[in-house]
């Protein structure tokens, strides 16, 4: 059968190399676009603590979350963070992320060479629109969490508040643009050694979409 395939293969490998066709331009490879459009120290104010994650090893597959907490319903403690690794797993190392440190937030941002499912994302957020998280056995009773949609600062991403009782809440942004996407994640936990605060969470989706413009332009 492989020869068969190879003989059926050789009359089209003629006649390509008969047309001459020739191609310019350098190719692109999609870690080289990586570095064109992701964000850098100089994209944000003077005394924002900025850094870059080293980029994982492109042969090695996404691993297993191993912080997942118990939910109910089941799945909702990660679900939407699933949906971010299962992408940068399929891009095969070649994502790139970074966090941004303000007095009071951080902001995580992942640029990725391909798309976000997005419709698992909707659909995990109605599902969770309210769930219980279980921490671990010293608080067998759960937290209750409840995630609510806010309006997104571009046309076609999805933004994100959840809340954990009273404590301050964590927003989240993804969107595809092109073939790449962005996803985007602020945390209550700033340094205090950054004079910089962010008004939330105005700061965080600016940023988000900043950096999915400059993914657009590229």
């Amino acid at each position: 059968m492989v020869g068969l395939r190879v003989g059926a293969l050789l009359p089209v490998l003629a006649l390509v190399a008969g047309c001459a066709v020739s191609v310019t331009g350098t190719a692109v490879w999609p870690g080289d676009i990586i570095e064109r459009v992701i964000l850098t120290q100089n994209d944000f104010p003077p005394g924002v603590k900025y850094e870059r994650r080293e980029k994982p090893d492109a042969a090695s597959p996404a691993r297993p979350n191993p912080y997942t907490m118990r939910s109910v319903p089941e799945g909702c403690a990660d679900g939407m963070t699933a949906v971010v690794r299962e992408a940068a797993a399929a891009g095969l190392g070649r994502d790139s992320d970074y966090s941004v440190w303000y007095q009071n937030a951080r902001f995580s941002i992942g640029v990725h060479t391909r798309p976000l499912d997005l419709e698992r994302v909707a659909e995990v957020a109605e599902r969770c629109a309210r769930y219980r998280a279980f921490f671990g056995a010293e608080n067998s009773d759960g937290l209750d969490i409840t995630t609510t949609p806010i309006d997104s600062p571009r046309p076609g991403g999805l933004a994100y508040r959840q809340t954990l009782g009273s404590s301050n809440p964590v927003y989240m942004y993804f969107e595809n643009v092109g073939s790449m996407s962005v996803s985007a994640m602020m945390l209550p936990l700033g340094d205090d050694r950054v004079s910089v605060s962010a008004e939330l969470p105005q700061t965080f989706l600016e940023v988000a979409a900043r950096q999915a413009e400059r993914v657009g332009s590229s």
